[in-house]
């Protein structure tokens, strides 16, 4: 279980670590190659980011949570999302 925790926190990190790449390249390209504003290309870059992002952080939710509920065994749903909950902060 610690290896798969470690795991996804590389994995999470990974992710903001591209998504600030993906901005700030983006960024570059609109503004200094296409001749664009800053404004425009900070709009542009930014929604398909945040999209780009969204496909490497849903994964990591999804599996966190698997391992969550596999881990916490739980007859009464209700004291699995109170677990769930303070596993979270």
């Amino acid at each position: 279980l610690d290896r798969v925790c470690e795991f996804l926190n590389r994995y999470f990190i990974a992710s903001i670590i591209l998504t600030l790449i993906n901005l700030l390249g983006g960024i570059i390209i609109e503004v200094y190659l296409k001749n664009g504003s800053l404004y425009n290309a900070y709009s542009i870059c930014s929604t398909y980011t945040v999209g780009d992002s969204l496909c490497f952080i849903i994964p990591i939710i999804i599996v966190s949570f698997a391992i969550l509920v596999i881990v916490t065994k739980s007859d009464n749903q209700y004291v699995l999302l109170l677990e769930s909950i303070k596993h979270i902060d």
